[in-house]
């Protein structure tokens, strides 16, 4: 359940060369501080020429930690899943991919030093990877929908009490399917934040029945977790004194947002910080620059569907 696309180390694109030859960024980035989250929906499985040039993109640190998977067939689909991760961010930043410069520490969320005010997410599962970029706190997260062997002790490891008990009223595929949206919101919303998977999945929950359009998400001692009646558990919204989720001080916790992003096949959400805000999902490739040297010409050209 592990996001495979987040490297073990620090990740940095620091080629000088490149970045010598690369545009100045945009200061900031199209939406930087805008109520709009874009989310790229992009092929793991792509044409020998477009996986060349995305992963042509890659810099060291990224090619070493590729050569560290057993199967080549895992290394294929990371290398192009990080590729797509430059040339997003690439087209919003007006820099050639390769120059981009990515600071991922272990166990931490990507920062993007040549973009301040700007956060981006990557998740991939099967044959897709999502790219979230947004001027706030933002992550992303995707699973392929199958049958779980071990469902029940997923559920029991990272659920709520009372997103247990709504899972298990329910039967058959319902049940896998339930649990793969619940799990994408919450971590999702630990990328988000920073955490990862430091902070038990079981202690996250949502404001109201998932998936729907969207939701408040945050976390709580997981003692004090379900103890709430319904009426009261609205995180972020309710007074301490009847709140069991979402207590925790705004500068602290703040309030966060969770959406569903439509993928075939697939579970998929995404989390930002604040209210308000929606999703644009983007779907065409051929608009997004991947080979060394291309120039982006202002936004980036992609069909945006709003969910």
């Amino acid at each position: 359940m592990r996001d495979s696309a987040s490297p073990g180390g620090e990740t940095r694109g620091s080629n000088h060369d490149r970045r010598a030859s690369a545009r100045r960024p945009r200061p900031g980035g199209r939406g930087a501080g805008s109520g709009e989250v874009d989310v790229w929906v992009l092929p793991l499985d792509v044409s020998a020429d477009r996986r060349r040039a995305l992963v042509g993109t890659l810099d060291p640190e990224e090619q070493e930690r590729a050569r560290r998977f057993r199967h080549p067939g895992d290394a294929r689909r990371w290398s192009v899943g990080r590729g797509w991760f430059r040339a997003v961010l690439g087209a919003r930043l007006g820099l050639d991919p390769a120059a981009v410069a990515i600071v991922q520490p272990r166990g931490a969320k990507p920062i993007l030093p040549d973009a301040p005010g700007i956060e981006a997410s990557l998740s991939r599962a099967g044959g897709v990877a999502l790219v979230a970029v947004a001027g706030r706190a933002v992550g992303v997260d995707v699973e392929h929908l199958r049958p779980l062997d071990d469902l029940g002790l997923l559920v029991a490891a990272t659920c709520t009490p009372a997103e247990t008990a709504a899972i298990e009223a329910l039967r058959g595929a319902e049940r896998h399917e339930r649990f793969l949206a619940l799990w994408t919101a919450k971590e999702a919303f630990l990328k988000a934040r920073g955490t990862g998977l430091a902070v038990e999945p079981a202690t996250v929950a949502l404001d109201r029945p998932w998936p729907t359009s969207a939701a408040r998400i945050g976390t709580a001692p997981a003692a004090r977790i379900g103890t709430a009646p319904p009426s009261a558990a609205r995180i972020g919204t309710a007074p301490p004194s009847a709140a069991r989720i979402g207590t925790a001080p705004p500068s602290a916790a703040g309030v966060w947002t969770v959406r569903p992003v439509t993928v075939p096949g697939c579970a998929a959400a995404v989390v930002a910080a604040g209210t308000g805000w929606t999703v644009r999902t983007h779907l065409g490739l051929e608009a997004l620059p991947v080979a060394a040297g291309a120039e982006p010409t202002g936004p980036v050209a992609m069909a945006g569907v709003r969910s």
